[in-house]
């Protein structure tokens, strides 16, 4: 089973008496986590503190889900009992084991719900029906957006989605320029940092392009931000002011002096370069392209 089918299993108050979530996307975990809550029931975290055995027999007398974070940190004799327990569960309980991944086969006499990483269409799915849980309604656009601007991480996305729709509370639509001024301060501020690092060719743009990229911000954004800023640098040399903002524009000329009309044409070759790569090679391979970009545009001649 997956996240959208248990949570349509959910909306019916359809509910088995234990789950086991498997997989990366912990928040996905937590949102069902208080879904099933809102259906009535109190909500216990184990934390090994207090026999599991005790919490199961105390939620005999109410509506309990009781959760297990993480099965591989608990001790053997409480994986023991939860195994032996899940032959025959009370009614009364859900119990939530969550889990990387399956290292125990009697484990799955529970029902498994598969928490994989979103794919970019899933999450944008995801962010469109969170809004619509909100009572609001967003073209496809504006989630490729925020995925871009904000990154992959469904916290962050989740909180960001909160602040537009309290700011946007007496609209039913949202359009694009509604969430410009909303969006996180820090992840325009960074992102400009890096632009103005990469535009004065100073190599601690690399780190800055690092913390960036851990803080969930996607390569293909700083890529497009670079391009962006670059034909910015060529316009200014070529004495086109034309879509530049005044208080832009000195910082803008003192940048592109620093670049010839050789280096610039390497330049837009190295971003092309690396447009076609993180196209085409996997994932796990874009941070390496977007360093090593970033060193050739900073390179002095």
């Amino acid at each position: 089973m997956d996240y959208n089918s248990l949570l349509s299993e959910i909306n019916k108050g359809e509910i088995s008496p234990c789950y086991l979530f498997v997989g990366e996307e912990e928040a996905l975990k937590r949102d069902v986590l208080y879904k099933i809550k809102n259906r009535g029931f109190s909500l216990f975290i184990y934390d090994q503190k207090k026999d599991i055995w005790d919490i199961l027999q105390e939620g005999l007398f109410e509506k309990r889900i009781v959760f297990i974070p993480d099965f591989s940190l608990i001790s053997q004799k409480t994986k023991d009992f939860i195994i032996k327990y899940l032959n025959n569960p009370s009614l009364s309980i859900v119990l939530v084991i969550s889990c990387k991944k399956i290292e125990d086969q009697s484990l799955t006499k529970a029902v498994v719900v598969r928490f994989p990483k979103l794919s970019k269409e899933a999450l944008k799915r995801w962010i469109i029906d969170r809004f619509r849980e909100n009572k609001k309604t967003i073209n496809p656009s504006i989630a490729h957006f925020l995925i871009e601007t904000i990154g992959n991480d469904i916290e962050i996305l989740s909180s960001e989605i909160e602040k537009i729709c309290l700011f946007c509370m007496d609209k039913y639509i949202i359009e694009e320029n509604d969430i410009a001024p909303v969006v996180s301060l820090r992840f325009n501020k960074d992102i400009f940092e890096l632009m103005d690092l990469v535009g004065n060719r100073k190599k601690k743009a690399v780190a800055l392009c690092n913390l960036l990229l851990l803080s969930g911000i996607s390569p293909t954004h700083i890529l497009y931000m670079l391009i962006q800023r670059m034909r910015q640098i060529f316009s200014i040399k070529e004495g086109i002011k034309e879509n530049i903002q005044e208080w832009q524009y000195k910082r803008l000329s003192e940048q592109a002096g620093l670049f010839s009309y050789n280096e610039l044409g390497y330049v837009f070759s190295s971003l092309q370069d690396a447009e076609f790569k993180l196209k085409s090679y996997s994932q796990r391979s874009h941070p390496h392209i977007l360093f090593s970009l970033i060193m050739r545009l900073v390179k002095s001649s």
